[in-house]
């Protein structure tokens, strides 16, 4: 039973000791604990966490079946080690060790886990109207135990002696209890119903651990490890990033409270101040978040200060138990806060698009009222008879064609690549298209921008007409080039700001045609040439054009330059229709998950894993059916799921189509399954109290609440 070092004492007892331990007195039962690689390796795991717990200590295995434990102490340098089958001994070899002996089971464990497992076990009860007052007295007649399972599981109460006066009455009734527990799904493992009816705590501590673990866990995983593993996960999520919290296990990362605190206030910011606490105030932060998770959460204090503060560890399973109320708790949130942020997503893309519409109106005024003053100044022909003035006159009028019309040129055609860009964006999204007021449409600054284009021709002619009669010639073959290439740049300005085809990706392979198109052109180069033979001749202007090579050079420029912008912002547009609805952030997330559940680093999960990396990551199944669809699904037959298949399916569960049909869902949700919703409702992480006070401000309203429904519809094409 115990190495070189060991005792061993397997002492006998009467009663319910004896019953307690009847079930070792078969060597084939210890040879199978012996062979339970899981059990023995967590063990032996848990010891090597805490070495110095044991090195050079007097160590006592109460209630000892294979003696395992005691061969693990010795083997992390326990003093000696001793095994003994019945607690009564405990007493006794308590009184002979030293100060420093360590317990790894007494009743320490059995008083935590007892008050905190009845605390849980009421919080169900009371809405049957029934109390459990002692756990180790009170499942006697195994009537309250089926009123606990009739109220967690709803299974029918099975004919039952109502009043049990005798033991064999209590016997049968602690049976069908049994029958009715392992009926409901909970495997009670080795209990009888002798235990229930002798009153052994162990046993009916460990009965309640594992409805605990089956009705409170079972969702987040499979298995007691896999749950653990999954809750942790879970918990260190939601804390990351908060001041001085590390959460590791369910024992010693919760003593200080801070944990507890950061839980709360990742989900509820507003019911605790996380910055004003210090980690040093163990029991006031402990107090503060029992109090709030009781008051403001509806969460029964299942634990104590004292439990967390005065004890040496926390006892895991009743830490476990509290924590894991938490994890139900907030789950339905998580799913609002996923409604929240689409709801959040449509009111920002619609705010966006209103100023988007603002900047845009504000630009055409801008523009309309400078043509408006320009041609009023262009349109004054009293020129003087000094040719000199006149010289100057149309000096002045070059320099304004040269520096400030292009300026307002390059405006107008940012203008209108604004206008091009909000219907895209409109399209892309599948939103119904926005018109401009009459007015400000890009057909009216059109109109208004070639009546400038004819004052300014009308202005040229004068003035060329004025100074004297030029040079034909020469200056009718570059005015016919100057003229073609103003139209071919003309041209292909609006072919570029007007693509044909509302398909992103027919338009980004026109536009590129068109940028190929532009760059290898020699018409700039032709007219270079045109003017060097025209200056060598002494011929400083042309009555047959209005387009100057400098001018020219600059329209060829800004048409190179909005060209490459509308491919830019095409291909952008195609990258966000290819990843819409996918944070970045969240596919980080699934590789940290996927990694972490990794264990063996095979790149690959198996059923196991990836059922818990699943649900870690809030992904639940509806039954066991829907999750070996989704798993076979996944792995073709192969049993592993490998990481790139594993990402894509995420993406699909997590993905935004922003759709009518999910904004609508997401509203919904937020209203509590209702047509309407209020004011209040919208309060909801990530919304912001902007974005809230434009959904009031902006949709309709039905019978004092906002009709989403309707604003909705008329949102989408």
């Amino acid at each position: 039973m115990a190495s070189s070092s060991s005792q061993s004492g397997n002492n006998g007892g009467d009663g319910g000791d004896v019953e307690y331990f009847e079930s070792y007195f078969d060597f084939s039962v210890h040879e199978l604990m012996l062979k339970d690689a899981p059990r023995n390796d967590a063990y032996n795991r848990a010891l090597s966490l805490n070495p110095s717990d044991l090195r050079d200590k007097v160590v006592l295995d109460v209630g000892a079946g294979s003696g395992i434990l005691s061969l693990f102490a010795d083997a992390h340098r326990a003093r000696t080690a001793t095994d003994c089958a019945l607690p009564t001994i405990m007493s006794v070899a308590s009184q002979q060790a030293p100060d420093n002996t360590v317990r790894l089971m007494d009743k320490e464990w059995e008083n935590i886990q007892k008050k905190t497992f009845t605390k849980w076990a009421n919080s169900h009860l009371v809405k049957k109207g029934s109390k459990i007052a002692d756990a180790e007295a009170d499942f006697v007649d195994g009537i309250l135990l089926m009123k606990l399972i009739n109220t967690l599981f709803r299974t029918a109460m099975p004919k039952h002696n109502a009043r049990c006066a005798i033991r064999p009455q209590q016997l049968d009734n602690a049976q069908i209890a049994i029958q009715m527990t392992e009926s409901a799904g909970v495997r009670l493992n080795f209990l009888k119903p002798n235990h229930l009816v002798d009153k052994d705590l162990k046993m009916i501590l460990g009965m309640l651990w594992a409805i605990i673990l089956d009705y409170q866990i079972k969702g987040i995983s499979v298995e007691e490890m896999s749950a653990k593993e999954g809750l942790l996960l879970w918990c260190q999520r939601k804390t990351k990033g908060y001041r001085d919290v590390n959460v590791e296990n369910f024992t010693t990362s919760w003593v200080n409270g801070l944990a507890l605190a950061a839980l709360i206030h990742r989900h509820r910011p507003d019911l605790i101040d996380f910055d004003s606490l210090k980690k040093e105030d163990k029991a006031h932060n402990l107090k503060l978040c029992f109090d709030v998770a009781e008051r403001d959460l509806g969460i029964a204090p299942l634990l104590d200060v004292e439990d967390l503060v005065n004890v040496a560890r926390p006892d895991e399973r009743s830490v476990m138990t509290y924590i894991s109320e938490f994890y139900h708790k907030f789950s339905s949130q998580d799913t609002k806060e996923v409604a929240a942020r689409r709801v959040q997503k449509f009111v920002q893309f619609a705010q966006g698009m209103e100023e988007m519409e603002r900047q845009y109106l504000q630009a055409t005024s801008e523009l309309l009222d400078w043509i408006q003053q320009t041609s009023a100044t262009l349109s004054d022909h009293n020129f003087p008879d000094d040719i000199e003035q006149s010289r100057e006159l149309l000096e002045r009028f070059k320099h304004y064609k040269l520096n400030e019309k292009p300026s307002r040129n390059q405006f107008k055609l940012d203008t209108e690549a604004s206008y091009a860009n909000i219907l895209t964006k409109l399209r892309a999204n599948n939103r119904v298209a926005w018109a401009a007021p009459a007015g400000h449409t890009v057909q009216d600054v059109d109109a208004h921008w070639d009546q400038l284009a004819q004052v300014e021709s009308d202005r040229f002619r004068a003035l060329r007409d004025h100074i004297s009669k030029l040079k034909e010639g020469m200056r009718l073959h570059y005015a016919t080039v100057a003229n073609n290439f103003y139209q071919w740049v003309t041209d292909l300005k609006n072919s570029v700001l007007e693509a044909p085809d509302s398909d992103l990706q027919k338009q980004q392979h026109y536009l590129q045609g068109k940028l190929l198109e532009i760059e290898n052109s020699d018409k700039l180069r032709e007219l270079e040439a045109l003017t060097k033979q025209m200056e060598a001749a002494g011929i400083d202007e042309n009555p047959h054009t209005d387009y100057t090579l400098e001018e020219l050079s600059l329209l060829f420029d800004q048409l190179k330059n909005i060209a490459s912008k509308k491919v830019h912002f095409i291909d952008g547009q195609i990258v966000a229709q290819t990843k819409k609805g996918v944070d970045p952030a969240l596919i980080q997330e699934f590789k940290e998950t996927f990694k972490h559940f990794d264990k063996d680093n095979s790149n690959s999960l198996d059923r196991l894993e990836f059922k818990a990396c699943a649900q870690s990551l809030g992904v639940p199944f509806r039954d066991d059916d829907a999750f070996e669809h989704e798993f076979q699904s996944l792995t073709g037959g192969d049993q592993q799921v490998f990481f790139d298949p594993f990402v894509d399916w995420m993406i699909k569960q997590t993905e935004d189509t922003d759709s009518a049909a999910q904004i609508k869902a997401s509203f919904k949700l937020l209203a509590n399954d209702q047509a309407h919703i209020g004011n209040d409702e919208l309060h909801v992480q990530p919304l912001t109290q902007n974005e809230v006070a434009f959904v009031v401000d902006r949709f309709p309203k039905a019978g004092g609440r906002i009709d989403y429904d309707s604003f909705v519809t008329a949102s989408f094409v």
